[in-house]
């Protein structure tokens, strides 16, 4: 069975060492240590077998840990792609208690904010399971109410937009920060999501409870979304990047 050669590494045997073959191994193998090998003496051959597996040889092995944070980069762009189109579709008429479960449902922005609170707390695991999603469905209340008191930050809009961002990106990535940190900003987010609803006149109880109830469904879906990634081997993002 031929042994591959690559720039990456060379492989020379000590009965058929030649002039010829000793200047095409320093050509391919450049600043990679040179690996000789006896087959009867069984020298070399751990080394040898170590490194040809791997796709594209040793360069292979340097660049592979990148393949799962760039391919979650690449997801999230395809998901961010529509959402200035779709953020705002319409709402459902009405103030009561449907109104409300299905308005989360009702805008790509709403519906993707929770699903990624839910999904990066679960990438995120230990405390940050049940702290990420109770932030942000108690600042998304608090936001219900400064909304209604006319009390909203200046370009809401934009900031629920780029929370949106925000959020998909640390939850494609599993981005791990401090439990405070990653507290901080889904409270931020919730409360730039409450004071949209708020400002709209939409702080009633009915309808703010059936918005936290279907808030709270779609961050337990992401949840669950992220325990099924951590068993199939997805669930660690850049700490398995960074490891590699």
């Amino acid at each position: 069975m031929a042994i591959p050669m690559t720039a990456a590494m060379a492989i020379t045997t000590t009965t058929e060492a030649g002039p010829v073959m000793d200047r095409d191994a320093r050509r391919l193998r450049g600043q990679q240590p040179r690996i000789v090998t006896k087959p009867k003496e069984d020298k070399g051959m751990a080394e040898s077998a170590a490194i040809i597996p791997a796709p594209g040889g040793i360069a292979g092995r340097e660049h592979g840990g990148m393949n799962r944070p760039l391919s979650s980069l690449a997801v999230a762009a395809l998901i961010l792609a529509p959402l200035p189109a779709l953020a705002h579709p319409g709402h459902m008429e009405g103030t009561g208690l449907l109104a409300g479960l299905l308005h989360p449902l009702s805008g790509m922005d709403h519906l993707l904010a929770m699903l990624m609170v839910g999904l990066w707390a679960g990438r995120q695991g230990g405390r940050a399971r049940l702290a990420l999603p109770a932030a942000f469905l108690a600042t998304m209340l608090a936001g219900f109410g400064l909304g209604a008191a006319g009390l909203a930050m200046p370009g809401m809009e934009t900031g629920i937009f780029a929370s949106v961002i925000v959020l998909v990106t640390l939850a494609a990535l599993a981005v791990p920060l401090p439990l405070w940190a990653a507290t901080g900003i889904v409270a931020l987010a919730g409360l730039l999501h409450g004071q949209a609803h708020g400002v709209e006149g939409l702080a009633r109880p009915g309808f703010v409870l059936g918005v936290l109830a279907a808030s709270a469904g779609l961050m337990g879906l992401g949840l669950a979304v992220a325990s099924v990634l951590r068993r199939i081997g997805l669930g660690t993002g850049l700490r398995r990047a960074r490891a590699a």
